[in-house]
């Protein structure tokens, strides 16, 4: 007699569960058929697609050297690492262009990683804008700065040296206003 009433127990907490989903899934139908949902009947291709929900979002100015110098050293890195990338899938491609072409794409590729963490790391010495370009021996560095003191040239120089192992000779600062 105990196990049928925890049995029927069961069975009804089962079909209230079961009505409750049955709800939700004719409310949920319901609501869409009306109209009262957001439609989005634009093709697939905009699936995941961001979409700028406020309008706070500050434009460089045209003339800001820092973001024309970012932008184009972004738009040349894809370039080429889209004509490595050209390379290493052409089947006419010997495969020592192959494995040079794919060195390359993993040097720009390290390099990225260099830039970006000397960049932070010098930004938080307190420089409002840094620009780290590194080419196989030397590093330029471009601050936005009006001078620069020698204990800041010491701190720039020990963060691209710790990032890149580049002697100091090999490192160019540059201030820009």
């Amino acid at each position: 007699m105990r196990k049928s009433v925890i049995i029927n127990k069961k069975s009804i907490v089962m079909c209230g569960l079961a009505l409750a989903l049955s709800a939700a899934i004719y409310l949920n139908w319901q609501y869409q058929s009306n109209g009262e949902a957001v439609k989005n009947n634009k093709d697939d291709a905009d699936l995941g697609k961001s979409i700028y929900v406020s309008n706070t979002v500050s434009l460089p100015e045209e003339n800001d050297y820092f973001s024309v110098a970012i932008g184009d050293r972004e738009k040349s890195r894809k370039n080429t690492i889209a004509e490595l990338n050209e390379i290493i899938d052409d089947k006419s491609s010997s495969s020592e262009a192959k494995q040079k072409a794919e060195k390359n794409k993993n040097t720009i590729a390290l390099n990225i990683e260099k830039e970006a963490n000397i960049e932070t790391l010098i930004k938080a010495k307190g420089f409002e804008k840094c620009i780290a370009v590194l080419n196989e021996k030397s590093a330029n560095i471009i601050i936005k700065a009006k001078d620069i003191t020698s204990q800041q040239t010491i701190q720039i120089n020990e963060i691209v040296s710790e990032q890149t192992e580049f002697s100091p000779e090999n490192i160019k600062i540059i201030a820009v206003e």
